[in-house]
């Protein structure tokens, strides 16, 4: 039985998808396409927003699979109920959130005038 929570998981997932995407892309311009396509025998670090993005990821990547373990617990189980629907709901809006925040907040890494930097909205991409 597919349930609204493996819904949810399911769009969780496409959110974490987005975020990979998005982290590699502006990693690949940091580091260049000889690097991408290079052996790697020296590693470089990420800096700046690309690395914040890119800890995120790897902080959602945890979430994701514990949040998919409860959720596929939930419906082996047959456990479903609204408590787990809204617990699920907040989850998603919370991870929707944090999406949003992190491609609006692109001075964070590199602002010097306080926490308030965080919240500015700022093009990530200069395509020009």
């Amino acid at each position: 039985m597919f349930t609204t929570e493996l819904n949810i998981l399911l769009l969780a997932g496409v959110l974490t998808l987005i975020q990979f995407v998005i982290s590699g892309i502006l990693g690949l311009f940091q580091t260049g396409i000889h690097y991408a396509v290079s052996p790697r025998d020296e590693p470089r670090l990420l800096t700046g927003i690309p690395a914040r993005l890119n800890r995120a990821l790897h902080i959602q990547y945890e979430r994701l699979f514990l949040f998919a373990i409860e959720v596929i617990a939930l419906s082996i189980l047959d456990k479903s109920n609204p408590t787990t629907l809204l617990a699920a709901q907040i989850y998603l809006a919370a991870r929707g959130s944090m999406c949003r925040f992190m491609l609006l907040a692109c001075r964070g890494s590199e602002r010097s005038s306080g926490a308030l930097d965080f919240w500015r909205p700022v093009p990530c991409i200069n395509l020009h």
